[in-house]
C-alpha cells in the first residue's frame, strides 16, 4: 500500500484530530469493502453541492473554487481561502455567507471575529 499524507497546513487543535481520524478511516477504507459505500457517499454529495453551487447567488465560478478547497481542507477560515483560492475578501465573504445560509457549511466558533467554518456534511462522511 503506497503512503499516505494529509496536508499539515492547519494547525489548529480540532484539524489536528480530524487530521489523524481520517488518515484512520481512509486506510480502513483502502483494507476493508467498505470504500465503495464511501465512495459512492462522496460521489453523491459532490453532485449535490454541484447543483447547490448554482444557487448560491454567487458566481458559481467563485462557489466552485471555495467548495474545491473544502474539500482538501474541510475546517478553514476566510483567510486560508482567500489565500489558497486567490480570490479577493469580499469574494470569499460572499461566497462563505450564501453557503452558510444554505446550509452547506457551518461556522464553528460563534464568533464574529476569526470564525472556522466546517464542511460538516462532507466529515460526517468520514467520521460514520
Amino acid at each position: 500500500m503506497g503512503n499516505f499524507t494529509i496536508s499539515k497546513k492547519c494547525n489548529f487543535f480540532p484539524f489536528k484530530m480530524l487530521r489523524e481520524r481520517f488518515r484512520k478511516v481512509l486506510l480502513d477504507i483502502m483494507e476493508k469493502d467498505i470504500g465503495k459505500d464511501k465512495f459512492r457517499k462522496v460521489v453523491e454529495l459532490t453532485v449535490e453541492m454541484d447543483k447547490k453551487v448554482l444557487q448560491l447567488g454567487v458566481k458559481p465560478d467563485n462557489a466552485k473554487k471555495v467548495l474545491n478547497v473544502l474539500y482538501n481542507e474541510p475546517r478553514t477560515t476566510r483567510n486560508k481561502l482567500v489565500e489558497q483560492t486567490g480570490l479577493p475578501y469580499s469574494t470569499i465573504k460572499g461566497a462563505i455567507n450564501a453557503m452558510l445560509k444554505e446550509g452547506v457549511i457551518v461556522e464553528t466558533t460563534g464568533y464574529n471575529r476569526n470564525q472556522i467554518f466546517s464542511f460538516d456534511k462532507y466529515i460526517n462522511l468520514f467520521l460514520k
